[in-house]
C-alpha cells in the first residue's frame, strides 16, 4: 500500500474571521477535486490540506464509512479506491464499475456505486460480492442517497428524474421535471426531516422534495450545483464543478463562500463529511451578490460591527448590525471589521 502525499495551503474563502475556535480538534470533510485528480480535505475553519494519489483518475464520488475510510470513486479508471484513517490506500474495486460517479453505504455497509455509462446501480456486500442492484428506470445515474427505511434515490441526469429503489432492488418513479423541478440532477442529500435535497447542474438550483414528492425551489443562481451534504449543525454545503467553489447555506437558506480554487478546488464534485463535522460561530463571512456586499455570521458571537470609507480609516459603529448584513457596494463604507463590544 502507498500513503498519500499532504501538500498544506490555506483557504481563501474567509475573507475576514474573528473568534478562534478552542476545545477539541475540529472533524473534517472531504472534496473531491475532478479535474486536478486530487482529494481536498477541510477542517471547519475552511483550512485545507490536498490529498494527492497515482491512483486517483478523475475522483468523483466519495464516502465515508463507520471506521473512518474514505472511498473514492475514480470516474476515468473505473475503480474505487480506499484510503485508511492514516492515508494508507488500497484497491477496493475494479470490476463491475463503467464511470461511476456519486457513492453510498446501506444500514449494514455494503457499497453501492453509480454506473453512469451503464445506466446501473453496482452493489459490493459486505463479503466482498459484487452484483448489478438495479437497472430499470436507471439513465445515467449520478447522486445517490439513502432514507431512513433502506430506500436508494437516484438522481438520473440521462431523463431528469428521481428514482426510488427499495431494498430489494425494485424501483418507482419519484420525481419528474414537473415546472422545471429537475434540470440535470446531480448531487443528492437528506436532511433530519426526511426532505430530500437536490443539486440541479443544468438548472443552477437547489429543489427540495418532500417524502410525498413536492418540490419546492430552495437555492437559485448557483454555477453548476454539484455535491450536497449536510454538516451536523443542518448547515447545508454544495460544490460547484464549474465555478470551483463551495458554497454553505445556513438553516435558513443563506449563502456564503466556503471555499473556492485558492484552496485547492479544481472540479469539486462530491464531499463526504466526518460526523460532528459544523460550521463554527465565530465567523463572519463576506460575499457580493449583484451591486452588494452581504455579510453572514454564526451565533452566538459577541463583537460590533463597524466600517469605514478605507482600509485604514475611521470605523464607526453600525448599531443594531445583524446577520445577514447587507451594505451597497456604491455606497461610501466600503470597509469592514469586527471590534470587541464592552
Amino acid at each position: 500500500m502507498r500513503s498519500l502525499s499532504l501538500f498544506r495551503c490555506l483557504t481563501v474563502a474567509f475573507l475576514l474571521a474573528i473568534c478562534s475556535i478552542g476545545g477539541a480538534r475540529a472533524q473534517s470533510f472531504f472534496v473531491a477535486s475532478y479535474t486536478s485528480n486530487t482529494i481536498e480535505q477541510y477542517d471547519s475553519s475552511g483550512n485545507s490540506i490536498i490529498l494527492s494519489s497515482s491512483a486517483l483518475n478523475r475522483p468523483s464520488g466519495l464516502v465515508l464509512d463507520n471506521a473512518g475510510n474514505l472511498y473514492v470513486a475514480n470516474y476515468n479508471g473505473n475503480s474505487i479506491i480506499k484510503f485508511d484513517t492514516n492515508g494508507n490506500e488500497s484497491g477496493y474495486a475494479v470490476s463491475g464499475l463503467v464511470n461511476p460517479y456519486a457513492l453510498a453505504f446501506d444500514a449494514v455497509g455494503a457499497l453501492y456505486a453509480a454506473n453512469y455509462n451503464a445506466s446501473s446501480i453496482e452493489k459490493f456486500a459486505t463479503n466482498g460480492m459484487e452484483s448489478v442492484f438495479a437497472s430499470v428506470g436507471v439513465n445515467h445515474p449520478v447522486g445517490l442517497a439513502f432514507d431512513g427505511a433502506s430506500n436508494l434515490y437516484v438522481a438520473n441526469f440521462g431523463n431528469n428524474t428521481i428514482e426510488k429503489i427499495d431494498p430489494t432492488g425494485h424501483g418507482t418513479l419519484f420525481a419528474t421535471n414537473i415546472s422545471g423541478s429537475l434540470n440535470g440532477p446531480f448531487g443528492l442529500v437528506f436532511d433530519r426531516q426526511t426532505n430530500l435535497y437536490v443539486a440541479n447542474y443544468d438548472g443552477g438550483t437547489i429543489e427540495k422534495f418532500d417524502s410525498t414528492g413536492k418540490a419546492t425551489l430552495y437555492a437559485s443562481s448557483l454555477t453548476g450545483p454539484a455535491g450536497l451534504a449536510f454538516d451536523s449543525g443542518s448547515n447545508l454545503y454544495v460544490t460547484s464543478f464549474s465555478g470551483n467553489t463551495i458554497t454553505e447555506l445556513n438553516p435558513a437558506g443563506h449563502p456564503t463562500l466556503f471555499a473556492n480554487i485558492g484552496s485547492g478546488l479544481h472540479g469539486p464534485l462530491f464531499m463526504a463529511m466526518q460526523p460532528g463535522f459544523v460550521s463554527p460561530p465565530g465567523l463572519l463571512y463576506i460575499r457580493q451578490t449583484g451591486s452588494n456586499a452581504v455579510l453572514n455570521w454564526g451565533t452566538p458571537l459577541s463583537f460590533v460591527l463597524q466600517s469605514a470609507t478605507a482600509v485604514n480609516g475611521t470605523y464607526t459603529n453600525i448599531p443594531n448590525a445583524s446577520s445577514p448584513y447587507t451594505n451597497t457596494i456604491t455606497g461610501t463604507n466600503l470597509f469592514f471589521r469586527a471590534a470587541p463590544s464592552n
